[in-house]
């Protein structure tokens, strides 16, 4: 990871000292209000794990809202940014079945507390073929860095297991931004790719904003976001959909 960031890092400084182009930063907070549907499976060994649906399942509340911080440096018809979402989750449930988790048995009516945590990074080089009065319309080349956790813990038969899922996928997509002179702009991108039955994530949204005051940005829009990933004989999938609210600033 730190060696990813600081290549990046330095090919954005060898732009921006090689390019005659004027650079912006451009740094926002967003709030996204998610929708959401997951599985996951813990293995062991030879133990196979119960497919578990984390909310009709484990009791997630699958309506959870969370924040985002995202920074970019644009230097003409390139730019660089990176974005961080992370996301949590965590219910109480009495299964009514007996599951199987991490190689351990959680028998019927285990009071099974679920943490989950997930985060996701976002490292992105975006080149506009189109850059004119403010539309654009440019390719984006990215890696996306999972890192997801999940706990369940039954106190009264001292169970108390986890599973962790690590893994970086390349991504490429498409970006495009109408301007309205004075008023507004509307914003669309999605990114993804396929790594087989390993892993595929596809991340699409859209937004239209205005300029309340000067290099002030606030916008609304609706993002959906899917990833699935298999590692070691574990597996889990997040699929999330809702709208976000964004402020941005830029320099």
């Amino acid at each position: 990871m730190r060696r990813l960031f600081t290549a990046i890092f330095v090919l954005a400084a060898t732009f921006f000292i090689s390019s005659q182009a004027y650079a912006l930063v451009d740094i926002e907070a967003r709030y996204w209000f998610t929708n959401l549907d997951s599985n996951v499976t813990a293995t062991s060994g030879t133990v196979v794990g119960t497919d578990l649906n984390l909310v009709s399942d484990l009791g997630l509340d699958d309506h959870e809202s969370f924040p985002e911080a995202r920074i970019t440096l644009e230097l003409g018809n390139h730019s660089f940014r990176y974005a961080y979402l992370p996301l949590s989750w965590s219910g109480e449930t009495v299964t009514d079945t007996t599951i199987t988790f991490a190689g351990k048995t959680y028998p019927v009516f285990s009071a099974v507390s679920t943490d989950v945590q997930v985060d996701y990074h976002r490292f992105s080089y975006r080149y506009d073929l189109i850059n004119k009065l403010n539309n654009r319309l440019g390719i984006i080349v990215e890696v996306k860095y999972l890192d997801g956790r999940v706990n369940l813990k039954d106190a009264a038969f001292g169970l108390d297991e986890s599973t962790r899922l690590q893994i970086p996928i390349p991504a490429v997509g498409i970006g495009g931004q109408l301007a309205i002179p004075f008023l507004a702009n509307i914003r669309a991108e999605i990114t993804g790719m396929s790594l087989g039955s390993m892993a595929y994530v596809v991340d699409g949204e859209a937004n239209v904003g205005f300029h309340p005051l000067p290099f002030i940005n606030v916008s609304a829009g609706y993002r959906y976001l899917k990833f699935h990933v298999e590692q070691n004989d574990d597996t889990g999938s997040v699929a999330l959909r809702g709208p976000f609210v964004t402020v941005s600033a830029n320099f």
